[in-house]
Order: structure tokens, then sequence, then C-alpha cells
């Protein structure tokens, strides 16, 4: 979606920089345990709404899984419904953190994640998102920023009950021990930088709508092979 708002207006924003909540739920305010347990939305970027909605609905003892009719519904196994309780678990405890630490910086649940334009951030982008599209851009609004260090949030993610120096050190901005990229958050706007192709932007993005579309037309019920079994 980053890729086809940038080559369709050229822009992206945070979920901040924008009209308030007609209900004022703001993320940055918002208290943990609605986070937690509630059905969050409003102020939170796209990811952070799919993480934490999901995970409230399973906190509640829901079922959650991908596609409604006419197409097939694929329920998260297990494995899959640990990681989203693991990854909201991971980004409200980091957010309890920064509201004690660093109450000026952006909120990782509603801010834009961007590199550095060096060789570190390029590789450190890389080896996050492969075979996704890496382009510049430049910054035209900043609310309010913030550089840290991911590993720290990787480690936690990755660790059974996690010691709490690990969000802690996030938010001081310290880098981690095997530190290979700094991560920006930013509450504000960028533009795709002038150097970059936007047609070419925008025929990647199409290319990846397009690809999505046909797996999802694969899915349907009535597709070549189906059964209701599947749903």
């Amino acid at each position: 979606m980053a890729v086809h708002n940038l080559g369709l207006i050229g822009s992206l924003t945070s979920a901040v920089f924008g009209p308030p909540d007609p209900e004022g739920f703001d993320a940055r305010t918002a208290p943990i345990e609605t986070l937690r347990t509630g059905l969050p939305r409003g102020t939170l970027s796209p990811w952070a709404v799919t993480c934490l909605f999901t995970a409230g609905i399973l906190r509640r003892g829901g079922r959650t899984g991908m596609g409604v009719p006419p197409y097939r519904t694929q329920w998260h196994d297990e494995p899959q419904r640990a990681r989203v309780l693991a990854l909201s678990d991971t980004e409200l405890a980091f957010e309890g953190v920064r509201r004690e630490l660093a109450p000026d910086a952006p909120s990782r649940l509603s801010c834009l994640f961007l590199a550095e334009d060096n060789d570190e951030g390029r590789h450190g982008l890389a080896q996050m998102f492969q075979h996704r599209r890496i382009v510049r851009v430049v910054l035209t609004h900043c609310l309010r920023s913030f550089r840290s260090d991911p590993l720290f949030r990787d480690e936690h993610l990755a660790t059974v009950n996690p010691p709490g120096d690990l969000t802690r050190s996030y938010w001081s901005g310290t880098p981690h021990p095997q530190h290979r990229m700094w991560e920006w958050l930013l509450d504000g706007q960028v533009a795709l930088h002038p150097g970059e192709d936007r047609q070419a932007l925008s025929a990647f993005a199409a290319e990846q709508i397009a690809a999505y579309r046909a797996w999802q037309d694969s899915q349907r019920l009535d597709a070549p092979g189906a059964t209701q079994g599947s749903v």
C-alpha cells in the first residue's frame, strides 16, 4: 500500500498528521488496556490497526482468519495466533515505555518508519523486506521524530519473557550491541525523491496489486477445485 500511495500521489503521511479522530481517539494517549483488549481505530497506522484489532478479537475469545464469502475463509492456526499476540504484546510494551521515557517521541503505533539513505539503511531494508521496492523520499513536514535501533524491538519479539531493558534501551536511542542500522520514527509527511521514477513505481505497485487480485480470485468459493470444507 505504501508503494501504491507513493506512486499514486507521490507522498506518504503518518496517521496523526491530519484531522483528529471524530471521537477523540488518539493512539499516543489512549489507555494501554484499551489498546490491548479493545478494537482500536482512528490515529493508528494501517499495520497497527491490523495487529491490535486482530489481537483484540483473539483476547476476547474470538476467531480470526482471512477471507469472507465469496472467498474461502482461511482461519489462523495456533502459530499464527501466537504470532499476532506476540506482535501486539511487543508493540504495547514499547508504547508503555515510550510514554514514560520519551513522551514527545512519535508512537510506533501511528508513525511512519524510515531508514537512513546510506549503505547501512539500504542493506537493512533489503534484509527486512525481500522482493520489495526500496525508494528514496524527502521530508516535507515533521511534527516529531525519533532515531532508534530496531534490533531492540526484534530481540524483544523473539524472546520469551523479554527483559524490560530492551524497551528502555530502544527509547534511550542507544545502539544495540549488534547494531546494523538506525530507524527513524516520523510523525509527518514524506514525498518521493525527485530522482525516483514515479511511473516505474506506479507500474511496480500495479503488478503487486494484480498479483494479489489473481491470488484472491483463486480463493473464491466458486474457483476450480474449491470445496465448502474450506470455509
